[in-house]
């Protein structure tokens, strides 16, 4: 699979995330996390992209709930073009697509824009 072939998956999936169910309210920020299972082999890794947000409780209590979960919540990897990457490598190969993402008008015009965006490997990746 092909860098272009590769991006598109992943375009595809969060394309398929901006057409489909919407929050029902606000999101303070998406998350994306990117994980990898060792059984049944071969190595899979997938993402998966949820929203959270943040309750103050009491003046030193803040809870994180996950108010958002999309219907196609995770996209599973294709195992024969990360399987033999190590996590650094996946990291920098899924990160570039997400940036390029972000780049289009879809990304720009769909309910993700309005929040940020971080990773569990990045760190925040989009702003508002």
């Amino acid at each position: 699979m092909n860098a272009e072939t590769r991006s598109n998956l992943i375009q595809g999936w969060l394309n398929s995330i901006c057409n489909g169910n919407k929050p029902e309210k606000p999101i303070a920020e998406f998350k994306i996390s990117l994980s990898f299972s060792t059984f049944p082999k071969p190595l899979r890794h997938s993402l998966t992209l949820y929203g959270v947000n943040r309750y103050q409780i009491e003046a030193n209590h803040v809870v994180t709930r996950i108010d958002f979960q999309p219907t196609n919540m995770t996209l599973w990897l294709p195992p024969e073009e990360y399987e033999d990457l190590s996590y650094e490598h996946t990291k920098e190969k899924v990160g570039a697509d997400l940036q390029t993402f972000m780049e289009t008008e879809r990304f720009k015009s769909s309910f993700l824009s309005d929040s940020k965006i971080s990773t569990g490997f990045s760190g925040v990746i989009w702003s508002k």
